[in-house]
């Protein structure tokens, strides 16, 4: 009996590293007249639906998380010609994105000893942005906590005793998605 050839098959494109929410296209080839099926790592990275001819096909992968591995699969289903086929696998390790805090307001600005002051604060960052919290320090030693809200905003309040210049930086602590990232300094005046 003869043993029937398998098609060409060729699976590229997946860079080694891709941070949270990135996304990027790979491409499938073959010489047989079906299309390829591309699968990747559930809760890592997702596959957009095959497009384009047999010959030259894709599909755009968005990496889900920030932590784990994606591995890629591509495989061909049987036609009159040739049998099943399937690439080697590709990988690409998820790594998280870089996040941005910074404080938004001092309210009220100048204060008085003794009196609450209400900073808020924000986070920036890619895809659904960072969630977790912000722990916002002063110069005198004081600091508060805050959670971001939907929003990837929130504030904390401190009390400050003595009176003169403050000087504020907010530090978010990061996340499964995001790397943690300090802000600008702020400064506060208690009279």
């Amino acid at each position: 009996a003869a043993t029937e050839q398998g098609p060409t098959v060729s699976f590229t494109g997946a860079p080694a590293t891709a941070v949270y929410n990135a996304s990027f296209v790979v491409t499938a080839t073959t010489n047989a007249s079906t299309m390829p099926q591309i699968t990747g790592t559930a809760n890592v990275c997702t596959v957009s639906g095959v497009s384009g001819t047999p010959a030259n096909s894709s599909a755009t992968v968005v990496m889900i998380t920030g932590t784990g591995t994606c591995t890629l699969n591509a495989s061909w289903a049987a036609d009159a010609h040739y049998p099943a086929a399937t690439a080697p696998a590709q990988t690409t390790r998820a790594s998280k994105a870089n996040s941005t805090v910074a404080i938004t307001g001092l309210a009220p600005n100048p204060s008085t000893r003794g009196q609450s002051v209400r900073i808020s604060f924000s986070a920036t960052g890619t895809g659904l942005g960072p969630t977790g919290s912000v722990r916002v320090t002063s110069s005198s030693g004081s600091s508060c906590t805050g959670t971001l809200s939907s929003s990837h905003t929130g504030s904390c309040s401190i009390n400050f005793s003595a009176s003169g210049t403050k000087v504020l930086t907010a530090r978010y602590a990061g996340s499964t998605n995001f790397n943690a990232s300090t802000s600008a300094s702020a400064t506060q005046t208690v009279r």
